[in-house]
């Protein structure tokens, strides 16, 4: 229960930063402090930070937050939380199973592409009749989905679709996405978890459509390309991370109207500020009182023992002087 208040008010933060700076920030440094706040919430250790603001707070607040936090049944918390990951777990597995086993797709401009865009990790294209938009899933093995009636697309619609599934395995959001449902199921109870995992996946779509326009896309193609996609797609799962996946309008309207490549020093500053924020939002660091000499009384003369004997049961004669 420690690390939840800190990561409640570095989520929030973040998303006020997210809120206010939107249309200025990089949507991969955005994703990076989304990465801060699963970092502070899966840590297996207490985070603290020298620059924490907690000490300019009264100790009051904290501390009635905390002991909210710890009046909530936590057997019943563990149990629904143990539930929901075996749910989790389960799902995913059946999701792996049902990226590789679809068809291989034997289309030549898919291969073309492939050829074009190599990967470190043996990536895999498949396409399968019962999905309607294009996915990607998968971390170490990473397979893109596509629709069958997609593959005979023409090459500018694959070069599109394949793009965005690319960048999307290229920087392991897969692996971000999978993290942030297991904090979900670790922390459903708190609201500000909830808004992390809605917010870090509409940013892993809107950073995918940065790489791709960067990558040398046309902005116009593109969008049509995701607007004729999203008007033909199924329910999004929310395992994998689908090409037409919620805020289309919204992504469409930031790609025609995004802003020009950040200077080198608004970028440098925004990711100072970023980590700045991450540190400052982490409780601070906690000194150890020093510990007073002991006094011995022996022969009727005072003996002082130096503190660090005190955690001995054996004080040794050269100790004492």
């Amino acid at each position: 229960m420690t690390r939840l208040l800190p990561a409640a008010v570095l989520i929030l933060s973040t998303a006020l930063l997210r809120r206010l700076l939107r249309r200025v920030l990089p949507q991969r440094l955005l994703v990076f402090c989304w990465l801060l706040c699963l970092g502070v919430l899966l840590s297996p250790w207490e985070l603290r930070s020298p620059l924490s603001l907690y000490r300019l707070l009264p100790k009051a607040p904290p501390r009635q937050l905390a002991a909210v936090l710890a009046a909530l049944p936590g057997g019943l918390c563990r149990a629904v939380s143990l539930v929901l990951i075996a749910v989790l777990g389960a799902a995913y597995i059946r999701a792996l199973l049902r990226f590789h086993r679809a068809a291989p797709v034997t289309a030549e401009a898919v291969h073309r592409w492939q050829a074009q865009h190599p990967l470190r990790r043996p990536l895999q294209i498949r396409a399968d009749a019962r999905v309607q938009t294009p996915a990607c899933c998968g971390v170490l093995f990473p397979v893109i989905l596509l629709p069958e009636a997609l593959c005979a697309a023409d090459d500018e619609t694959l070069d599109c679709v394949l793009s965005h599934e690319y960048c999307h395995i290229l920087h392991f959001d897969p692996l971000w996405k999978l993290l942030s449902l297991i904090c979900l199921c670790l922390y459903w109870y708190l609201p500000p978890v909830w808004l992390l995992f809605v917010l870090l996946s509409r940013d892993l779509e809107f950073a995918c459509d940065e790489d791709v326009l960067r990558s040398g896309v046309p902005d116009r193609r593109y969008c049509r390309t995701l607007l004729t996609l999203a008007l033909t797609r199924g329910a999004p799962g929310t395992l994998a991370a689908h090409f037409a996946a919620g805020q289309v309008g919204r992504r469409v309207d930031r790609m025609l109207r995004r802003p020009g490549k950040p200077a080198a020093q608004a970028l440098a500053a925004a990711l100072l500020l970023s980590l700045t924020l991450g540190l400052a939002a982490l409780p601070p660091v906690t000194v150890p009182p020093k510990a007073a000499p002991v006094q011995l009384i022996s022969d009727h003369r005072v003996l002082t023992v130096p503190a660090l004997a005190q955690d001995r049961a054996v004080i040794t004669p050269e100790e004492v002087p």
